[in-house]
């Protein structure tokens, strides 16, 4: 019975014996694999970093040679500047550009003369004239224009172009009878200057007078400068 117990402790020991020595035996295959594995790996990227700082140096050296080349090539090949050309033609005109923005308003101008204000009453003196009028030292036109202010202040001796405006703007019931009028140039005949500028009675010059109508306004005439009439008044 001992012997038996004897026997089956020897054999375990050997087996536990044989499974320590399978362990140590694989602790020292595998422990320097992976010692050297990492010193390889090391090793390898290490001569990567090498590889890639001689490329680069590589480049910058190949970078300099060619600005280099380049800088020698143009100092070889760029003379001293030459003398300036000359003017070349005039080029052809361009285009009309487009409408500028319209300009500030400029300064009001002066005020100009006044005009003649329109005629508002038509007056006939109650004397009669002929065709050469005279008043206070004065002849012609300037004699009627006295007469006419002498007998109704403010008034001058009338014109044609007063009378027509008068009866397109004003109120002509009164109008009646005939007057002198200022025709000015010859409308007619070379002696129809109104007698001679009013300075005349001669039987054959003619003067211009009104023949007023509250129908219509009346109409202008021709009449010889004998004839006797009063003065048409315009204020």
């Amino acid at each position: 019975m001992l012997k038996h117990r004897s026997s089956k402790h020897s054999a375990f020991a050997k087996k536990t014996l044989f499974v320590v020595l399978i362990i140590v035996l694989i602790l020292l295959i595998v422990v320097p694999l992976s010692f050297l594995n990492k010193k390889f790996s090391a090793l390898t990227n290490n001569l990567a970093q090498q590889i890639e700082l001689l490329s680069q140096e590589k480049e910058g050296q190949a970078l300099t040679e060619t600005r280099d080349g380049i800088i020698s090539q143009n100092l070889a090949t760029n003379g001293d500047q030459g003398n300036k050309g000359d003017t070349g033609n005039t080029g052809t005109a361009g285009s009309t550009g487009a409408k500028g923005d319209t300009g500030d308003k400029g300064n009001t101008g002066a005020t100009g003369t006044a005009g003649s204000a329109a005629v508002t009453i038509i007056s006939k003196t109650t004397t009669s004239y002929n065709g050469s009028l005279t008043s206070n030292g004065k002849v012609g036109y300037q004699a009627a224009n006295d007469i006419c202010n002498s007998s109704f202040s403010g008034s001058h001796f009338c014109r044609t172009d007063e009378v027509i405006q008068f009866i397109a703007q004003q109120d002509i019931a009164g109008f009646a009878n005939d007057a002198w009028i200022a025709e000015g140039p010859p409308g007619y005949t070379s002696k129809s200057n109104d007698c001679s500028g009013w300075t005349t009675s001669d039987t054959d010059q003619l003067g211009a007078y009104w023949s007023y109508d509250s129908s219509g306004g009346g109409k202008g005439w021709l009449v010889s400068c004998e004839t006797q009439m009063p003065l048409s008044c315009c204020q």
